[in-house]
């Protein structure tokens, strides 16, 4: 089957060179360097990292998108207490590639305001993870997509207005950080909310509101984040992990983690354990249900 495009047409959208979704151990530091092509970096959590380029820097402390163009000199400083994802796709552009003005687009934009654009990449990562039929004109395609709507959020103001964001209440972020202490142990909803001072329902709805998820439901899904980094990680048995993540049954923890990664722990580890982790500045991904494996570069250059 022919592709959709022409070859004029083609050329005049956007190149996908490589792209990749990583998870970077907290304190590493990148640059200051220069590329010679674009880069799109999309961070879906906020942090106290940094990226610096022109003489600015620009503090990642909610999600975003960040536009380096080539022969920018620029650096990240990557918060030291928590490992940072980051989508990334590295492309070529000519000038009046596909109608976008290169020197019009934006550096930096925030991500709600374009809520749609994580899919893109995303899909975009697939598609070449997956070398699926005609994926770099479906990619280019998709690129220009990414693009339009990154210069119209930063045109409008998205990417620059303070507005007000909701905000967790104390009490609930009190909450998360005994629940992540406590992962290993039994954690009581009840003892929770008599700490906040509330009830029961009132914390549960509080709960959600904030998160989009109930606390029981908040609680399995970090055990299985914390799951699985300890099977990327630890030459343990998967009785073992299940015992240290506050599982009771390991059958149950099995069909949890089916449940939440479509496949059982076992097929997990055999997929994604990579020893040479431990030695890079990469992270284990918690994200196990990913499309495609993290910590991979995919692309022309890369074949899967």
């Amino acid at each position: 089957m022919e592709g959709f495009m022409t070859e004029e047409c083609s050329r005049r959208l956007p190149r996908l060179s490589f792209c990749g979704d990583f998870v970077i151990r907290g304190g590493w530091k990148l640059g200051p360097r220069e590329i010679a092509e674009y880069e799109v970096v999309y961070f879906p959590a906020g942090s106290h990292s940094t990226y610096e380029t022109g003489g600015r820097t620009y503090s990642l402390d909610e999600p975003c998108y960040l536009l380096t163009k080539p022969g920018e000199t620029h650096a990240y400083v990557f918060d030291a207490e928590k490992p940072i994802r980051h989508i990334f796709c590295h492309f070529v552009l000519e000038p009046d590639g596909g109608g976008l003005s290169p020197e019009a687009l934006p550096v930096f934009v925030r991500a709600d305001g374009v809520p749609h654009v994580p899919a893109l990449l995303k899909y975009i990562v697939y598609l070449t993870s997956a070398a699926a039929p005609r994926y770099q004109e479906r990619t280019s395609a998709l690129l220009l997509a990414v693009l339009e709507e990154l210069s119209t959020a930063s045109r409008a103001g998205a990417g620059f207005v303070e507005g007000k964001r909701p905000s967790v209440p104390l009490p609930i972020t009190n909450a998360l950080a005994e629940m992540e202490e406590r992962l290993h142990e039994s954690i009581s909803i009840r003892e929770l909310a008599d700490r906040a001072g509330w009830s029961h329902e009132y914390f549960t709805r509080v709960f959600v509101s904030s998160l989009g998820m109930s606390p029981k439901q908040y609680v399995l899904r970090r055990r299985i984040e914390r799951a699985s980094e300890l099977l990327r990680l630890q030459d343990l048995s998967v009785k073992e992990i299940a015992y240290r993540v506050g599982f009771q049954s390991e059958q149950y923890f099995s069909r949890v983690f089916v449940r939440h990664a479509g496949i059982t722990a076992t097929k997990y580890r055999d997929r994604h354990a990579d020893p040479r982790i431990l030695n890079l500045h990469l992270a284990p991904p918690n994200d196990i249900a990913a499309p495609y494996p993290l910590n991979r570069m995919f692309g022309p250059a890369f074949p899967t």
